[in-house]
């Protein structure tokens, strides 16, 4: 466990480097329910106390403390926001199954759909003590330091791909033969249902994606959704991974799909950026070359280079990210905000949709 300083002021400084704002609701139901059904929860006296992790999670996430003991609280998001995503039963049932693999994920400790503790559905899991990059440049990290996390990062990818998933039971997260076209219609869903400008190129992209759905006989795999470096856990001082999360996401996919999504910050074009988590180029010291990466994936797994069917890869990459950017700006103006109240990083992603959508267009040759 990190120190804590008693002066109130530096303990909230404190608290807003771990990410944390606390949060102000009657806890009490909460706290009999986890005295009740929390292995190793402490019983006795003690106050709960429940702090909000501010970024970085669509489903809203909460730090439990009680007693000296923490633990990590994921709730199902009250409102959908991005279609396929909010899953948090999916997520428990992933993270469960794959603890009892050598792949590292949290310890699991209960699911709870009973929506009168907390509004929604939720599970618990162990809070680890941990390292966290929301930049994929990785400023302030030495070189070399950077290469073994891009390249542990890879590691874990192949690893998870490894996985023998036939003794997992993992039924129920999605089309175990039909997963590109389940995710297809996911994603173009999802665009439509916030569309606000017509951009015309969207349709045809889709259907050039429809059209060069590989057929290359790979064995499903579990498909994270977003694997990046900012959704892992990194142990405090070394370059390695103690857990990856946030699989709200997670269904049967393409070994190649999480890779290309991954590599994706290689591809993103300078001028559509609008978080530091996808364009490489700033502090680029130490991180590998793509083909580099890509190579090493190879070796861990036994493809070969070139990967077949890349650029459907990358552009279904590449769609995500536009479905995702029209979902955030059309949900902002569903709220019933008016134009002149669009925030600056929200306008920043309503002007970039149509040249994303161009740079894509491109990428895989339609004109």
């Amino acid at each position: 466990m990190e120190e804590q300083n008693s002066d109130s002021s530096t303990f909230v400084e404190y608290m807003k480097k771990r990410n944390l704002l606390e949060e102000k609701f009657d806890s009490s139901k909460l706290h009999e329910y986890l005295k009740q059904n929390l292995v190793d929860f402490p019983t006795g006296d003690g106050e709960l106390t429940v702090y909000k992790f501010w970024t970085g999670t669509s489903n809203p996430t909460f730090l439990l403390g009680k007693n000296g003991k923490e633990f990590v609280l994921r709730q199902k998001s009250p409102v959908e926001v991005y279609v396929g995503y909010h899953k948090v039963d999916v997520e428990y049932k992933v993270m469960s199954a794959l603890r009892g693999t050598s792949f590292p994920v949290p310890k699991m400790y209960l699911f709870c759909e009973d929506k009168t503790i907390m509004g929604q559905e939720f599970y618990v899991m162990e809070y680890i003590k941990n390292r966290q990059f929301p930049d994929v440049n990785l400023p302030g990290v030495p070189p070399d330091q950077t290469k073994a996390i891009f390249e542990v990062a890879i590691r874990t990818l192949a690893q998870l791909h490894s996985v023998d998933t036939d003794k997992l039971h993992l039924e129920g997260i999605g089309d175990k033969e039909n997963f590109f076209q389940q995710r297809l219609d996911m994603l173009y869903e999802g665009y439509k249902r916030t569309e606000r400008k017509p951009i015309p190129k969207v349709n045809r992209l889709v259907e050039w994606l429809r059209d060069n759905i590989p057929k290359d006989g790979k064995a499903p795999v579990i498909h994270h959704d977003d694997f990046r470096i900012s959704n892992m856990l990194f142990h405090p001082e070394e370059s390695q991974i103690l857990a990856v999360i946030d699989w709200e996401a997670t269904s049967w996919g393409h070994p190649f799909e999480d890779l290309a999504y991954f590599c994706l910050p290689f591809h993103y074009p300078g001028e559509c950026e609008f978080v530091p988590d996808f364009k490489l180029g700033y502090y680029s010291e130490g991180i590998p070359k793509e083909e580099a990466l890509l190579s090493l994936y190879c070796e861990l797994t036994g493809d070969s280079l070139p990967l077949p069917n890349w650029t459907f890869f990358m552009a279904m990459a590449f769609f995500r990210v536009v479905v995702n950017l029209q979902t955030a700006v059309g949900m902002f103006f569903k709220s019933g905000a008016e134009s002149q109240d669009i925030p600056a990083s929200l306008k920043n992603m309503a002007d970039i949709l149509e040249p994303l959508v161009e740079h894509t267009c491109n990428f895989v040759g339609i004109k």
